[in-house]
């Protein structure tokens, strides 16, 4: 009997903490020559500045939120009218998966990044 009423009370628990929303939010951060954007939202666009136009370094970093979904993010870059996009997918919340890749296109100091999310995720995106 007290096996069952553990077994309950740990499934409404479960379902309780799953059916919280999290507190959406984006950020722009400056550190070291890098202009960072980061969001857990489903969609997010912001416009960051490159320091040096001639070769951009382009970073990204996922992360999986808690819940048994994978996470599933699209990151998209626009520069000079030229879009550059990824698709990352993370199956477990353990570590951040990320890369860092040069941006080619136009040397304009203005690049664009929208984030797309499965709403599992938060997305890092920066460039240098």
């Amino acid at each position: 009997m007290y096996r069952f009423i553990i077994a309950v009370a740990v499934t409404l628990l479960a379902v309780g903490t799953t059916t919280i929303p999290t507190a959406a939010a984006t950020r722009t951060y400056h550190d070291q020559g890098w202009h960072i954007f980061a969001s857990n939202q489903l969609s997010a666009s912001n416009t960051l500045i490159d320091g040096t136009p001639a070769k951009t370094y382009v970073w990204v970093a996922v992360q999986k939120k808690a819940g048994p979904q994978k996470c599933r993010a699209r990151v998209s870059f626009t520069r000079g009218g030229i879009t550059q996009s990824r698709v990352f997918e993370k199956y477990s919340r353990t570590v951040w998966r990320s890369g860092v890749w040069v941006l080619s296109g136009a040397r304009d100091r203005t690049i664009g990044v929208r984030i797309t999310t499965n709403g599992r995720c938060i997305v890092g995106a920066g460039v240098q």
